[in-house]
């Protein structure tokens, strides 16, 4: 079962990704420096869950993204 939910959350994680990447791009088309700098500090974020999970949570035998 642990399995299941580290590809759920990696698939969650992924999702977020897209967005604030999205949303980058739309606030650098608008020229919102605020939003911008939002999203990239949520990508940082996002990473650095991915890492800890890569490292310490995940089957070192399994690539979840």
């Amino acid at each position: 079962m642990a399995h299941e939910y580290s590809v759920q959350i990696h698939d969650w994680i992924s999702k977020k990704f897209k967005n604030a990447k999205q949303e980058i791009e739309l606030a650098k088309k608008q020229n919102n420096s605020n939003s911008k700098s939002y999203y990239n500090g949520q990508l940082q974020e996002l990473s650095d869950i991915r890492q800890y999970l890569t490292d310490q949570v995940d089957l070192e035998t399994q690539k979840y993204y």
